[in-house]
């Protein structure tokens, strides 16, 4: 299973804590359950790391499952008291899932001085 890093702030991991839930009713009949136990474990250690350590943000190896379970949960106009912003979390997911198709798993896009479709032009993609 390829995964991605994502990283998250303290208060967008707080966020998605909110937001993501760990079972469903009839979860079984999903194609893509928009609930998963093991995000929901991976983002309260997380939680435990930074506010045990003073860290500003936590890197999440996420699968294509748990990018599409923040999708179906997250949206762009959830706000936290602590400043996170569900249309910046969204695009971090959105960037993570576009690697994952265009087949970046191994060699991940880093945006900086280029934009990130200049940098999906550059591949020729």
């Amino acid at each position: 299973m390829i995964n991605r890093p994502v990283s998250f702030s303290l208060a967008e991991l707080w966020l998605l804590n909110d937001l993501v839930r760990h079972e469903m009713q009839e979860a079984e009949r999903w194609r893509f359950p928009p609930v998963s136990k093991e995000l929901c474990d991976e983002i309260v250690f997380a939680i435990v790391a930074c506010e045990d350590l003073g860290l500003d943000e936590y890197t999440l190896l996420l699968t294509d499952g748990d990018l599409m379970v923040i999708d179906y949960n997250v949206r762009r106009d959830h706000k936290n008291p602590d400043g996170a912003v569900g249309k910046h979390m969204l695009l971090k997911t959105f960037r993570a899932r576009s690697e994952l198709a265009l087949g970046f798993a191994d060699d991940p896009i880093k945006v900086d001085n280029k934009s990130y479709a200049e940098e999906v032009n550059a591949r020729g993609n």
